[in-house]
């Protein structure tokens, strides 16, 4: 509440000791200062993990009757975001501004929440912190934003259904057609085809005539 300066955390102090009779309690505290318990924060962002949407508009709904305000809300869930991330990371872990005790609870819920939940988280968050005051319907707008916070775990979800659920389409590989062979066709030997080939190989040449022959055969007919 001080935002860092001492003189002005020394007269808050000293303003709640007279009104606690010097007797200060946690809750006394809170109360007087209207700041927020952590511990909303840590309720609702379990809810955000389980996406029980509709524990978290009840869980807002009880804040604002308890007289918080709505942007206040918003900013504190937003820092809640960011300590979570810290938390991720034993090297980041001195980044976190917290007791031992407080900072034991931000460990075990950091490594209930993904990495990937947290940045998504944070990302609609701050888009809400952003655009609040510009809102005509901060409840609504705020309200809105509770409603993504817990959709990303339903969306998660339905990715992990869809990959379990995907099958490949399997294509098979066109190829080329098969060329059909050209049937030789048969040549049929005819009976005439085989006796003019018999004739053909018979055939021999006719020798040559004497002259001195066919004049003697001419003599004797006569």
């Amino acid at each position: 509440k001080a935002d860092g300066s001492m003189r002005d955390a020394l007269s808050i102090l000293d303003q709640l000791a007279s009104f606690a009779n010097h007797q200060i309690r946690y809750n006394e505290v809170i109360n007087s200062l209207n700041v927020l318990d952590v511990n909303h924060y840590f309720n609702l962002t379990d809810t955000f993990l389980a996406g029980d949407l509709i524990q978290a508009l009840l869980a807002f709904d009880d804040i604002l009757k308890k007289g918080f305000d709505a942007h206040h809300f918003v900013s504190g869930l937003l820092k809640h975001f960011r300590d979570l991330l810290v938390c991720k990371d034993e090297k980041t872990l001195k980044l976190l501004e917290a007791g031992d005790s407080v900072r034991q609870k931000y460990k075990e819920q950091a490594d209930k929440a993904d990495p990937s939940f947290l940045f998504k988280a944070l990302d609609i968050a701050n888009e809400c912190d952003i655009y609040f005051k510009s809102s005509k319907n901060q409840r609504l707008h705020v309200e809105l934003m509770l409603m993504k916070l817990c959709n990303i775990h339903t969306e998660k979800k339905n990715l992990v259904a869809e990959d379990a659920n995907f099958q490949p389409e399997v294509v098979e590989e066109e190829r080329p057609p098969l060329k059909k062979e050209t049937p030789v066709p048969k040549v049929e030997t005819t009976k005439r085809d085989l006796k003019a080939d018999k004739t053909s190989q018979e055939y021999k040449s006719p020798s040559s005539v004497s002259i001195k022959d066919a004049l003697k055969k001419i003599n004797q007919t006569k």
